[in-house]
């Protein structure tokens, strides 16, 4: 059996890629909640309290259906509105 050293491991173009994907993963992921949140945030500015049916829909989203979203608020004069797909 091949015994790599923890350094060894590391190095391999493997190790490398996965560690890689991995980062790039949760780095969309982030940038995703951000925009969840920052959206949360001018809808409640914009309507007042965001109800529970609307914040599920956020969570939900695809980052392009919370672009689109944002996009929208700036014209919707209901909260309605923003989310009629």
């Amino acid at each position: 059996m091949l015994a790599l050293t923890e350094i060894e491991l590391k190095q391999t173009r493997f190790y490398q890629e996965v560690v890689e994907e991995g980062r790039q993963e949760g780095e969309q992921k982030g940038v995703q909640i951000g925009e969840q949140i920052l959206l949360q945030r001018m809808l409640t500015r914009r309507f007042g309290e965001v109800p529970d049916w609307a914040l599920k829909r956020l969570l939900q989203a695809s980052p392009e259906q919370l672009e689109q979203w944002a996009d929208r608020l700036l014209d919707a004069t209901t909260l309605d509105a923003v989310f009629n797909d």
